[in-house]
Protein backbone atom coordinates (compact mmCIF):
# COMPACT_ATOMS: atom_id res chain seq x y z
CA UNK A 1 0.00 0.00 0.00
CA UNK A 2 2.95 2.39 0.56
CA UNK A 3 5.54 3.35 -1.81
CA UNK A 4 9.33 3.11 -0.41
CA UNK A 5 9.34 6.70 -0.13
CA UNK A 6 6.07 7.12 1.67
CA UNK A 7 7.09 4.42 4.05
CA UNK A 8 10.62 5.85 4.39
CA UNK A 9 9.23 9.11 5.68
CA UNK A 10 6.81 7.53 7.57
CA UNK A 11 9.68 5.64 9.22
CA UNK A 12 11.33 9.19 9.82
CA UNK A 13 8.66 10.80 11.61
CA UNK A 14 7.67 7.98 13.55
CA UNK A 15 11.03 7.78 14.82
CA UNK A 16 10.73 11.38 15.90
CA UNK A 17 7.25 11.19 17.51
CA UNK A 18 8.24 7.88 19.90
CA UNK A 19 9.45 10.20 22.60
CA UNK A 20 6.15 11.53 22.38
CA UNK A 21 4.34 8.49 23.13
CA UNK A 22 3.91 7.37 19.44
CA UNK A 23 4.53 3.87 18.68
CA UNK A 24 5.17 2.54 22.09
CA UNK A 25 6.20 -0.76 21.12
CA UNK A 26 8.87 0.21 18.27
CA UNK A 27 7.03 -1.32 15.16
CA UNK A 28 7.26 1.43 13.20
CA UNK A 29 5.20 1.45 10.05
CA UNK A 30 3.60 -1.62 11.45
CA UNK A 31 2.19 0.17 14.42
CA UNK A 32 -1.42 -0.97 15.37
CA UNK A 33 -1.68 2.99 15.90
CA UNK A 34 -0.75 3.96 11.98
CA UNK A 35 -3.35 4.49 9.78
CA UNK A 36 -3.26 5.29 6.06
CA UNK A 37 -5.59 6.34 3.71
CA UNK A 38 -4.45 5.56 -0.17
CA UNK A 39 -5.97 7.60 -2.88
CA UNK A 40 -5.99 6.85 -6.47
CA UNK A 41 -3.04 9.53 -7.71
CA UNK A 42 -0.83 7.93 -5.14
CA UNK A 43 -1.01 10.36 -2.37
CA UNK A 44 -1.66 9.26 1.35
CA UNK A 45 -3.50 10.74 4.22
CA UNK A 46 -2.09 9.23 7.32
CA UNK A 47 -2.53 9.44 10.86
CA UNK A 48 -1.65 8.16 14.39
CA UNK A 49 -2.30 8.65 17.62
CA UNK A 50 -1.31 8.47 21.26
CA UNK A 51 -2.36 9.33 25.25
CA UNK A 52 -1.35 12.60 24.91
CA UNK A 53 -1.33 13.84 21.11
CA UNK A 54 -2.88 12.97 17.73
CA UNK A 55 -0.50 13.51 14.60
CA UNK A 56 -1.38 13.47 11.52
CA UNK A 57 -0.42 14.52 7.39
CA UNK A 58 -0.37 14.09 3.29
CA UNK A 59 2.09 12.55 1.32
CA UNK A 60 3.07 12.00 -2.15
CA UNK A 61 4.34 9.03 -4.21
CA UNK A 62 7.99 10.22 -3.18
CA UNK A 63 7.09 10.49 0.41
CA UNK A 64 7.02 14.99 -0.08
CA UNK A 65 3.96 16.35 2.26
CA UNK A 66 3.34 17.89 5.30
CA UNK A 67 1.90 17.18 8.95
CA UNK A 68 1.31 18.17 12.10
CA UNK A 69 1.23 17.17 15.79
CA UNK A 70 -1.55 18.28 18.32
CA UNK A 71 -1.79 17.98 21.47
CA UNK A 72 -5.32 16.51 22.88
CA UNK A 73 -6.54 16.17 26.52
CA UNK A 74 -8.44 13.33 27.91
CA UNK A 75 -12.18 14.34 27.89
CA UNK A 76 -13.33 14.62 31.48
CA UNK A 77 -17.02 14.06 32.97
CA UNK A 78 -17.99 16.48 35.17
CA UNK A 79 -21.12 15.82 37.32
CA UNK A 80 -22.61 18.51 39.80
CA UNK A 81 -24.04 17.48 42.73
CA UNK A 82 -26.16 19.41 44.79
Amino acid sequence: MLTTGQAQRLDRIITRLRPHGFDPDGRGVYSPNLHAEPHASGRIDWWMDSDRAFANGSLNTDGEGVWWLRRHYAAELHIRDD
